[in-house]
């Protein structure tokens, strides 16, 4: 199973901030139904309004009611202001903590286009913009 890692993920938010604008992460295979935003320049959005919470019984992170998957993978999109957005693999499992740079130039376009498609060309919507 692969589960989404708090710590990876504040990790590597942390390491690149530097032009960030918003951090999302999903499930891979099954992006839009999966994917929320987890950072944007006013911070952290681990909390029940935005998706994302860590919950207290079993202390997993928990994205779009879901803490990890037997088949779709774990990513970090990071969208920065002057530079191309960065996606990383990015989950623990039985074999520990896994991260790694994202680089399939197909799949890349289709994250481009879900992302333009369903949260406009300059970033991800939160969900509570949904309604507008």
């Amino acid at each position: 199973m692969k589960n989404y890692s708090l710590s990876l993920i504040h990790k590597y938010i942390e390491e690149n901030k530097e032009g960030l604008i918003s951090a999302v992460i999903g499930m891979y295979e099954d992006w839009s139904p999966t994917a929320e935003e987890v950072w944007d320049k006013e911070g952290y959005h681990i909390d029940e309004e935005y998706g994302c919470i860590k919950t207290e019984e079993d202390n997993k992170l928990r994205v779009a009611g879901i803490c990890g998957s037997g088949w779709a993978t774990p990513q970090l999109v990071l969208h920065y202001e002057n530079k191309p957005k960065k996606i990383f693999d990015i989950y623990e499992d039985d074999g520990g903590e896994i991260i790694k740079p994202f680089n399939d130039p197909a799949s890349k376009m289709f994250v481009d286009m879900i992302d333009n498609m369903f949260f406009g060309k300059t970033g991800f919507h939160k969900r509570d913009d949904d309604d507008d």
